[in-house]
């Protein structure tokens, strides 16, 4: 292509790699009911690509996603109602420690 080295350079373009918290992708199903998940790959999304796809349709046809992904279900982000409860409790003991300053101080 020896023509090439003389083409003039018209457009560049870039694309936002989005990644997860974990920096492993989201694959599986979302908390909204119908809707499936394959985001989140970062750089790695076009070499996921085959593996994804399976899954994704695996998860389609069976109803269950490989074992493969399974460590990349979205629902591992979910925290669980104790979780949530233990943090409350930390935030309202705060919140009554800084009340108690507030009244001393």
């Amino acid at each position: 292509m020896p023509g090439l080295g003389e083409a003039e350079l018209e457009e560049v373009s870039t694309s936002l790699r989005p990644a997860s918290p974990d920096n492993a992708p989201l694959i599986g199903p979302s908390r909204i009911p119908g809707l499936l998940l394959a985001v989140g790959h970062y750089r790695n999304g076009v070499l996921l690509t085959p593996v994804t796809a399976d899954a994704i349709a695996g998860l389609l046809a069976d109803g269950a996603l490989p074992d493969e992904v399974a460590a990349f279900i979205p629902a591992r982000f979910d925290r669980t109602e104790d979780q949530a409860a233990e943090d409350r409790t930390v935030e309202d003991q705060a919140a009554a420690d800084r009340t108690t300053r507030e009244d001393v101080g």
